[in-house]
């Protein structure tokens, strides 16, 4: 459910943590980035409850 509103709520997590606690863990970071900011762009596609709500 709200699966770009939940995408940006984790990026923002995995940012403030990529800053502020593990700062070294940049390439675990990058790909949860990456993936996250690829559910933004794109939603979450027609295999969820979203597109099935929406219907």
């Amino acid at each position: 459910m709200a699966t770009r509103f939940s995408a940006l709520v984790l990026l923002v997590m995995t940012l403030t943590i990529q800053i502020f606690v593990y700062p070294g863990a940049w390439p675990t970071h990058g790909v949860w980035a990456a993936t996250l900011l690829y559910l933004m762009a794109h939603g979450p596609g027609k295999a969820s409850l979203d597109h099935w709500i929406r219907g």
